[in-house]
């Protein structure tokens, strides 16, 4: 989800971050994150920052809420839109919005909003203050949605406030690294003025960084067999942290009714990154470390155009360098010299990238101007006859995405506008070349600095 900035009132000077969690966190491949702001008056921002630790009063935590109601709207429509209302207990889809449980602003409020001022030996300001412009505090409230069944004959809701009640301790740990790194996401996109700039990805699978239960060391090898979440060093590590770990165990490993269970641990090295130490997730699902068959790849520019492309007020254009290697290169060139969409390689790659550029804001049909999140796409391949000499020209995908209704008579209407744009369209071909070159040039300007640098510390 994006960073969105809230209606501002005419009194509010200053921010709040809201961030957390929507899903069940015990399930990766279903769990997501979302990062908005909330705009908050000076003197509540004082409070809430300030080295006195006075609390913000009932009227001021009022005033927060309010803010946050139009925050919750859009969580909850993007979770709709997204397929993503289902229980998190007995897994039952297609849930209505209401049992989007609220967000519980007295109990998270009160245990987050001096975050800051609990970093003692003040390292976390220090690494911010050196990656960041102007930014030093930033107060915020951290929170896990749950989703839950309401029918009164399942244990649905009571498990959902459970699992909320066992994540809040596992977040709230000090030796928990989970609130420290979606608040430095957060704080390290700020920009200058009163707004937050989107992540490279509007949807994000939560980041984790995982320590040992016990004595907090990064990255652990092994990992609780309960609960599948809890990490550490050695089953002595475990030993030490049973008492304080074995009910949250019983509540996350959904095992709560038995007492026969005994956590043990396992090893998943082969989950685990060999370069970063890190565990692999791709689409917010963990898969099994292979090795890279390829380790040269070479520079693919991708030229994305949303909107109508022929009114360049209702259009948006964008410029990205992916790499890929040398097999999928050749491939381009051999099934897609004229942009067909029936070439496999050309539609995985388009679509792999374009939820990059159009989750991030709601996109209206170009047809009957309703909002929409389905895209009539079409791409093609350009190769310049220059590449890596003279002009140094990079491959090109470049790509044509309208949001369009699934209604025939918009869907017809849509084609017949991104066909025209591939029949002797010479503004777009001069558009495309402009464009094109625009991106060549900033990426061998970087490549420059880079062997600038190399030279000077070699």
């Amino acid at each position: 989800m994006t960073l969105q900035k809230a209606k501002h009132s005419p009194r509010a000077s200053s921010k709040l971050l809201v961030h957390g969690t929507i899903g069940d966190p015990a399930k990766p491949a279903t769990l997501s994150s979302f990062h908005y702001y909330a705009p908050i008056s000076k003197i509540t921002y004082d409070k809430l920052v300030g080295t006195n630790k006075e609390p913000p009063s009932r009227v001021e935590l009022s005033a927060i809420e309010r803010a946050l109601r139009s925050i919750r709207t859009q969580v909850t429509n993007i979770a709709e839109r997204r397929g993503w209302m289902s229980c998190c207990y007995c897994g039952q889809s297609d849930l209505p919005a209401s049992p989007l449980l609220s967000f519980n602003m007295e109990h998270d409020t009160e245990d987050s909003w001096n975050f800051l001022l609990d970093d003692k030996d003040g390292a976390l300001l220090k690494y911010l203050k050196s990656h960041t412009s102007g930014v030093k505090h930033l107060p915020q409230i951290w929170t896990r949605v749950h989703l839950a069944c309401v029918d009164p004959s399942k244990s649905c809701h009571r498990m959902a406030l459970k699992l909320g009640n066992a994540w809040k301790q596992v977040d709230m740990n000090p030796k928990s690294n989970t609130i420290v790194d979606s608040w430095c996401t957060a704080v390290r996109n700020i920009s200058v003025g009163n707004r937050l700039i989107p992540p490279t990805s509007s949807l994000q699978t939560s980041s984790i960084i995982y320590r040992c239960e016990s004595c907090g060391r990064l990255n652990p090898a092994k990992r609780c067999t309960g609960c599948k979440d809890a990490r550490y060093c050695s089953r002595g590590c475990q030993k030490k942290a049973w008492q304080s770990h074995k009910e949250i165990c019983a509540v996350l490993s959904r095992i709560s009714e038995s007492d026969g269970h005994t956590a043990a641990l396992t090893t998943d090295n082969s989950e685990i990154d060999t370069v970063t130490g890190r565990m692999i997730t791709f689409r917010g699902t963990r898969f099994k470390f292979h090795p890279i068959l390829e380790t040269k790849t070479y520079p693919l520019v991708f030229l994305a155009t949303i909107g109508i492309p022929y009114i360049k007020r209702a259009s948006e254009v964008h410029r990205s360098i992916f790499f890929i290697s040398r097999s999928d290169l050749d491939q381009l060139r051999v099934t897609a010299p004229t942009g067909l969409k029936e070439c496999t390689m050309l539609d995985e790659i388009v679509g792999t990238f374009l939820p990059l550029f159009t989750i991030r804001r709601e996109w209206n049909c170009v047809s009957c101007n309703k909002v929409t999140d389905w895209f009539e796409r079409k791409a093609g391949f350009m190769e310049p006859p220059y590449i890596y000499k003279e002009k140094r020209l990079l491959p090109c995908v470049f790509n044509y995405f309208l949001p369009s209704c699934k209604t025939d008579a918009c869907m017809k209407k849509t084609r017949r506008y991104v066909s025209n744009v591939f029949v002797n369209n010479q503004t777009q071909r001069a558009e495309e070349k402009d464009s094109l070159l625009i991106a060549c040039r900033q990426y061998w300007r970087e490549e420059e600095q880079k062997d600038f640098v190399t030279e000077m510390f070699s």
